[in-house]
C-alpha cells in the first residue's frame, strides 16, 4: 500500500487533470497559507472554483474532512469535493459539490476532523457524483 502523502498527491494529480479535460486552468494552493480549506483553484473566463481533493482508498469511501475544510455553519468551505480513488477505477473522480454536503451529512470525529455520515457516503448517492476524466 502506497504511503498517505503519496495517495494524496495522485489525487491532486488526477483533479488537475479532471479540470484541465474541462479548459480550466489550475493553481495548487497548498504553497499559499490564505488557502483557506481547499487545494485547488480552477479558472476559466469569469469562472472560479474551488477544489478540496482527497484521495480514498477504497471506491466509495470518502476520507475525514479537516476542521479548515468545512465552515462554522458545517458546510463544505470550497465549491467542491473530489475524491479520487488512485487504486481503483483510474480514469473516474467523485466531483460532489457543496450544496450536496449538508450539514446533517456530517458529524465531527473525535480528532477534531469530520466524518461524512453513510447516508451520503454510500455507493447509491455517491454513483450521482461518479465522473470520467
Amino acid at each position: 500500500m502506497p504511503p498517505p502523502d503519496l495517495l494524496h498527491r495522485h489525487a491532486i494529480v488526477l483533479a488537475c487533470a479532471y479540470f484541465r479535460a474541462r479548459f480550466f486552468y489550475v493553481e495548487k494552493t497548498q504553497s499559499r497559507e490564505d488557502h483557506q480549506g481547499y487545494h485547488l483553484i480552477a479558472h476559466r473566463a469569469k469562472d472560479r472554483v474551488t477544489i478540496v481533493v482527497k484521495a480514498a482508498k477504497c471506491r466509495w469511501g470518502i476520507p475525514d474532512l479537516e476542521k479548515e475544510e468545512v465552515t462554522e455553519s458545517s458546510r463544505l468551505a470550497a465549491d467542491f469535493l473530489l475524491v479520487a480513488c488512485p487504486r481503483h477505477k483510474r480514469g473516474y473522480v467523485l466531483l460532489i459539490p457543496r450544496d450536496a454536503i449538508t450539514p446533517e451529512h456530517l458529524t465531527p470525529s473525535n480528532r477534531g476532523a469530520w466524518r461524512i455520515r453513510t447516508t451520503l457516503a454510500n455507493p447509491k448517492s455517491l454513483s450521482l457524483f461518479l465522473h470520467p476524466i
